[in-house]
């Protein structure tokens, strides 16, 4: 049995790539801006927090695990890391942010095939004609299109992901094990549901 982990409903009201400009409009970061598809807009997450990782951002929340309203990114406590570490969980790594010493931006490390055949997805308003991202990606990926790592005692991701108009979302899964571990261990703001 495989689960899905997710920030319970507890986004803080912070963009990770995203600033208002001066007339309160939501664009992206400069630091950025080479980044997005020049059709779509969309962003490459990963590469773009590979290379930057904002200075600004501050998680005002007091839990563990929190997601921002980019849809994409998770912020995690001092706690969690401290549990996947003790734990031994592999397949997770941990940016910490510069203006938020108490906390670290989660990355999956693990990104595992996903069967598009069984995935699932529905897609409302098609993928871009350049950089080939869905406007949206919904429902999906299911678990049973998604390969499993060798070692049980990882958290992992598809190679595919659901999106938003914003972006990716991280789906993230675990075994039954692991998911274990992770509720006994009260992390506040996770919530660990089992996989479709």
């Amino acid at each position: 049995m495989y689960f899905q982990l997710f920030p319970k409903d507890n986004k803080i009201d912070h963009w990770l790539f995203h600033v208002d400009d001066k007339g309160g409009k939501l664009i992206t970061r400069r630091e950025y801006e080479a980044m997005r598809c020049n059709s779509c807009g969309k962003l490459d997450e990963f590469a773009a927090l590979a290379a930057f990782v904002p200075e600004d951002v501050v998680v005002n929340s007091p839990w563990d695990f929190v997601g921002f309203s980019d849809d994409f990114g998770i912020a995690v406590s001092r706690h969690f890391v401290d549990v996947i570490h003790d734990h031994l969980i592999k397949g997770l790594a941990f940016i910490p942010l510069p203006g938020d010493p108490r906390c670290s931006l989660l990355l999956p490390e693990v990104f595992m095939a996903v069967d598009p055949a069984l995935a699932g997805f529905e897609y409302p308003g098609g993928k871009c004609s350049s950089c080939g991202r869905p406007k949206e990606a919904i429902i999906g990926p299911l678990i049973a299109s998604v390969e499993k790592p060798d070692d049980p005692m990882t958290i992992f991701t598809g190679t595919e992901h659901s999106e938003s108009v914003r972006g990716r979302r991280l789906n993230l899964f675990c075994n039954e094990q692991t998911a274990r571990i992770l509720r006994k261990s009260k992390i506040s703001g996770l919530e660990i549901v089992e996989a479709l």
